[in-house]
């Protein structure tokens, strides 16, 4: 039997091959993105829900999914489990995150991305709102809990 270790998965397998290999998963591409300077936390969350979601859906129609989680820098949050310390303010104001149902549909939308007037429109758009040279993404494995074993989790007396 194979080790898992940081390189390499169950069976030997690289963890990220795949995420690569196979043309029928699900891909994410997680994004964090800053607004530009000038804009309000609100000016920037109503641009974007405004104007460049229902723009990127319509020039880019590739995605299974499109969610955006805009950061609330509030600093009443105290994480117990951090002897109340504060997080240090974050350098991005939106987690974006952007699935695709297969390869095929990523490769669309880059393909999409590459035409000069698609990825002109985009880019445009992007710098109304965005500090596009602060973009940070990256392709995620998302794993998520079963709700089962969450609620089984629930009903069970607490360790502490």
């Amino acid at each position: 039997m194979v080790e898992q270790t940081s390189e390499y998965g169950w069976h030997g397998q690289p963890f990220w091959a795949p995420f690569f290999h196979d043309k029928e998963r699900l891909m994410k591409i997680i994004c964090f993105l800053k607004k530009k300077d000038g804009l309000s936390s609100e000016q920037f969350m109503n641009y974007y829900e405004s104007n460049h979601a229902p723009l990127a859906t319509k020039l880019l129609p590739f995605f299974s999914s499109y969610e955006r989680k805009y950061v609330i820098k509030d600093k009443e949050y105290k994480p117990g489990h951090l002897n109340e310390e504060l997080p240090p303010v974050p350098v991005f104001d939106v987690i974006t995150e952007i699935s695709f149902g297969n390869r095929a549909d990523y490769e669309g939308m880059l393909a999409a991305l590459k035409d000069p007037v698609i990825g002109k429109q985009i880019a445009d758009d992007e710098e109304n709102f965005l500090d596009r040279k602060a973009m940070v993404m990256y392709f995620v494995d998302e794993r998520t809990t079963p709700v089962d074993v969450l609620m089984s989790a629930r009903a069970q007396p607490s360790p502490v």
